[in-house]
């Protein structure tokens, strides 16, 4: 058996080299955009949102109308319990410190999921954690890293599979749901509960119970938040939509958008097609692993097919790529994984080609290499989420079929 130091080190060094990247990055944040990413100021302008909403509910300002302790003013756009951050005396100079702290955890946390064990997998994972979507989120201290972590709770609960596990993972997929609506989906995975469906079942509905009860307690709340939740409509966000999208804003080069898609549909199709089989079996019994794709997976498909969505909410393959890189992984797994590291690297020639072609006012060859580019990656994003679907709808057909036998007998 090996030392803890021989078992870890490369995991520490994922962490050391990442965060010795970000922080540069933080120090110059201009340096951003070279990464990909449109710099925001000041830093973590997402968290500093958060903290401001609190301080105002506490100071008796209607946050969501628009908030003066706010850097931009913006009205508060996240569920009503966010609030709650005012009440712990967190206020909007804060930030620097949360966000370090929120950055510096998802990092560790994220490195520890993957652990690599070997160099090259060492560098690898500090490049998924410095591709453009995970700089975003870092470089905004975005809440959907509280929601990873929350979400990540709710695998290791769903790997313990005892009663400690079960009303961890519980607990914290419900609290995720409850603080940021989409990962109500992720209930779902309390289908690999032991005991049958009787058993997850109940759980899952008592889950969707305490939302609903939530939501209608602060259903005026809500209401003022969806009206005012901004939506991305670029063609380089992700979701079921966007193909329509780029036909309209790039009407006049849709014979190459054409030209991008046609041909990657049909080599992702045929991908798809002869890996069936092992995709279909990706996702085995692993203990947190599984509950982890599962998560990851339900998050990132609903996601998907529900809205558009910034790019950010890629920290969800995190969850997905510990199960597709385990040492055990099929063929198909590992391409799978390594299709999602190229989606998300997709981003930082598209983010710089946009740079460029807008400086151009959109008039040079270099609109025709954006709507190419913007194309494929988002045939990829089709790809992935299709091939999620598929390792998910399998994995939970055959365990509906042995929870039923479970139930029955």
């Amino acid at each position: 058996m090996q030392p803890r130091w021989q078992r870890w080190k490369w995991t520490l060094l994922t962490v050391a080299l990442a965060m010795t990247c970000i922080s540069a990055l933080i120090a110059h944040p201009d340096a951003f955009a070279r990464m990909g990413v449109f710099s925001l100021k000041p830093i973590f302008l997402d968290l500093r949102a958060v903290l401001a909403a609190g301080e105002g509910h506490v100071r008796g300002v209607d946050v969501y109308e628009g908030n003066p302790f706010d850097p931009l003013g913006r009205p508060h756009v996240y569920g009503p319990l966010w609030l709650l951050v005012g009440r712990l005396g967190l206020v909007t100079e804060d930030a620097w410190w949360v966000g370090a702290l929120l950055v510096g955890a998802f990092v560790a946390v994220a490195s520890f999921l993957m652990a690599p064990r070997t160099l090259p997998m060492a560098i690898g994972t500090a490049l998924l954690l410095l591709c453009p979507p995970m700089l975003l989120g870092i470089e905004r201290a975005n809440n959907d890293l509280i929601i990873f972590f929350l979400l990540t709770l709710g695998a290791i609960g769903l790997g313990r599979d005892d009663r400690v596990g079960t009303v961890l993972a519980w607990a914290a997929l419900t609290l995720a749901a409850v603080l940021k609506f989409y990962p109500l989906v992720c209930l779902g995975a309390l289908l690999m509960l032991s005991g049958g469906l009787r058993r997850s079942g109940a759980w899952i509905v008592l889950g969707a119970v305490v939302f609903a009860a939530m939501w209608y307690l602060q259903r005026v709340e809500i209401a003022r938040v969806l009206g005012v939740t901004p939506q991305p409509t670029s063609v380089f966000s992700y979701g079921i939509r966007v193909p329509g999208l780029a036909w309209t804003l790039l009407a006049k080069e849709r014979a190459w958008l054409l030209m991008a898609a046609v041909p990657t549909l049909t080599a992702g199709a045929v991908w798809l097609w002869r890996a069936r089989g092992e995709l279909a079996a990706a996702i085995a019994p692993a203990g947190w692993r599984t509950g982890a794709a599962l998560i990851g997976g339900l998050a990132w498909v609903f996601c998907y097919l529900a809205a558009l969505n910034y790019a950010y909410r890629a920290v969800l393959f995190f969850l997905i790529w510990p199960v597709l890189f385990a040492e055990n992984a099929s063929r198909a797994a590992r391409q799978l994984g390594w299709l999602m590291g190229i989606m998300v690297w997709l981003a930082w020639p598209t983010f710089q080609m946009a740079a460029a072609a807008e400086a151009a006012n959109w008039k040079t060859w270099r609109v025709h290499v954006l709507a190419v580019l913007a194309t494929i990656m988002h045939v990829v994003v089709l790809i992935v989420t299709v091939a999620i679907a598929w390792m998910l709808w399998s994995w939970l057909r055959r365990r509906w079929q042995s929870g039923a036998l479970a139930w029955k007998s």
